[in-house]
């Protein structure tokens, strides 16, 4: 098996997707609507469909393999900020922010940025009070 610390790639990016969208469905839909949309070859779908089992992106079960994902869109891009924070910039997060801010970010950018280190302030602030 492979590790949950493998970034995703664009193919299997497609695929959540379209689970996110419609909701589980079997192996053989899939197939169906990755040739549709585009224009992969069913063995293509299938191969895909193993590698992200195998990264458990996705669960396959029952007789029509059923495919469900196993995280929402939210805790896969946390997942792959995750992964790209420990590869780029050796696990450290304030290491990547400053590198964001030396980029052009404009003022609703910063101002953003602002509100939500006030949200994890307050978070914290609320969790330490219990």
């Amino acid at each position: 098996m492979r590790s949950k610390n493998t970034s995703i790639l664009n193919s299997e990016k497609k695929v959540m997707e379209f689970l996110w969208q419609k909701g589980a469905m079997t192996a053989k839909e899939l197939a169906i609507i990755l040739y549709d949309e585009c224009g992969w070859e069913k063995t293509t779908g299938y191969t895909v469909l193993k590698r992200m089992v195998d990264k458990e992106l996705i669960k396959r079960r029952g007789n029509n393999f059923l495919c469900t994902p196993m995280l929402t869109k939210e805790e896969l891009q946390n997942r792959e900020i995750d992964i790209a924070v420990n590869r780029v910039f050796d696990g450290s997060k304030d290491k990547m922010i400053a590198s964001l801010l030396g980029n052009d970010l404009t003022a609703c950018d910063i101002k953003k940025l602002r509100q939500k280190v006030l949200e994890f302030e307050n978070d914290d602030l609320d969790s330490a009070e219990v």
